[in-house]
């Protein structure tokens, strides 16, 4: 592998690590190339600490107007900067590195979204219905989760909660594709399996490499953070020329509409801990071709084996650093069982057709409701059902307990780095917010 030093200071051709114009070019590499890459990634942390540091010594007041433009890459490079997206959220960022990755244990043919996966051969109303029924299940999962203290608290005091990326990072089937700034996170994801019972990974062992041909190699996706991330290089632009003027001021659109295609978003702080634990970005691929097609990356492949799968399991904690134990785990058989509904109620069906489904496949509510009501998911599952209320017996007030019991000792100011960087208006808007959720100041 040729050498690249991962530092912010290269030049935008050093930040590929390969010189080969041609991205979709397959790089093989060894594992001392590996252990490079590991020493190179620590490097680039302690580049992000020094940013950090930066961040705390500024002084605004002594600052120019070029000083100042150069503080604000600094800020949204740091973390703890609440920053405003492009779909309607304030969030708060963790720290900014130059790269971003995807690890994959095997070679796939194609790596796109959960959810695209399932949809892809449907015809174009199928295709709408099912990602609608994949939307109302998270508007389930978003007010279930609203249930713990943790979540309003977070809204009225903290941030947005992106509800769509928070169910992505716990499964439930999005058209956003995971990536990291980390690149020991994306090695992790390539050298271990995920068990679902147990919703934990483990390292690969000799009988899971030697499957197939393709089971012998892990993949690494890698691109400079400068070709996706929305905050860096000319990413703004090249959202912002999808819309028309009336639509900027006038519409919010969902990160996953298809409007945002291409450009990669940091999840930010949750009030869960896995996202941020992840380095975890998000790439919406409503519309967008496969990762493997995709000349913004580079497509690196490396021979698996137990001993490298065994040390980079250990080196991450043996996962804890990259699936954390939290007390929303607790809950795990209720997410899941949400996961799979299919019975949702009138106030649902409105939300999601109103904020979601494509007005032009289905001109009216009542249409929207006949047309999923008759839909069938395949000929093993039932077909949706609408009904006025659902009962909440899936809460109940001893699990309730137990996970506010998780969280409500925590100091969330500690968790994001000890300070929110927020400007007035910010301040302003969570103000306001805390009004709405509490009815009053806390």
């Amino acid at each position: 592998m040729q050498k690249r030093k991962i530092k912010n200071t290269k030049t935008k051709d050093e930040k590929w690590f390969f010189s080969d114009n041609n991205k979709n070019k397959i790089h093989n590499i060894s594992d001392k190339d590996i252990y490079e890459l590991i020493k190179l990634n620590n490097e680039e942390k302690e580049w992000q600490k020094a940013v950090q540091q930066e961040v705390i010594n500024r002084n605004e007041m002594e600052m120019t107007q070029g000083e100042i433009l150069i503080d604000f890459f600094r800020m949204i490079n740091a973390k703890g900067t609440m920053i405003d997206y492009p779909f309607g959220q304030k969030l708060i960022t963790f720290g900014s590195t130059g790269h971003l990755f995807r690890g994959e244990r095997q070679i796939f043919r194609k790596s796109i979204p959960s959810l695209n996966r399932k949809i892809e051969l449907l015809d174009k109303k199928s295709k709408e219905l099912y990602r609608a029924i994949a939307n109302l299940r998270i508007i389930r999962f978003s007010d279930f989760i609203w249930n713990f203290d943790i979540v309003p608290f977070w809204e009225a005091k903290m941030s947005d909660v992106n509800y769509k990326v928070l169910a992505q990072h716990y499964g439930f089937e999005t058209s956003l594709l995971d990536l990291t700034n980390d690149f020991n996170i994306a090695l992790f994801f390539a050298t271990c399996k995920y068990v679902k019972e147990n919703d934990c990974y483990v390292p690969l062992t000799e009988k899971d490499i030697e499957k197939s041909e393709k089971t012998k190699w892990g993949v690494i996706y890698h691109s400079p953070n400068y070709m996706l991330d929305y905050y860096n290089g000319d990413n703004i632009f090249r959202i912002y020329d999808k819309f028309k003027p009336e639509e900027i001021k006038n519409k919010k659109f969902e990160i996953d509409s298809g409007k945002f295609d291409g450009v990669a978003f940091q999840t930010g702080f949750q009030p869960f801990m896995r996202c941020s634990m992840q380095s975890g970005y998000v790439l919406p691929m409503r519309e967008d071709n496969p990762i493997q097609l995709n000349n913004r990356f580079e497509k690196i492949h490396f021979r698996q084996s137990p001993k490298l799968s065994e040390k980079v399991f250990e080196m991450m904690e043996n996962g804890k650093k990259v699936m954390p134990f939290e007390g929303i785990n607790k809950a795990k058989k209720v997410i899941d069982e949400i996961k799979t509904t299919l019975i949702f109620t009138e106030k649902e069906i409105e939300e999601v057709y109103y904020n979601e489904v494509d007005k032009e496949i289905f001109s009216s509510l009542d249409e929207f409701k006949y047309a999923i009501t008759s839909y069938k998911i395949n000929e093993n599952y039932d077909n949706v059902k609408i009904v006025e209320k659902i009962e909440n017996n899936y809460l109940t007030n001893e699990l309730k307990q137990e996970i506010n019991e998780q969280y409500n000792e925590k100091d969330l100011l500690k968790y994001i780095g000890g300070t929110i960087y927020t400007r007035p208006e910010d301040r302003e808007y969570l103000r306001q917010k805390c009004i709405q959720i509490y009815g009053k100041e806390i």
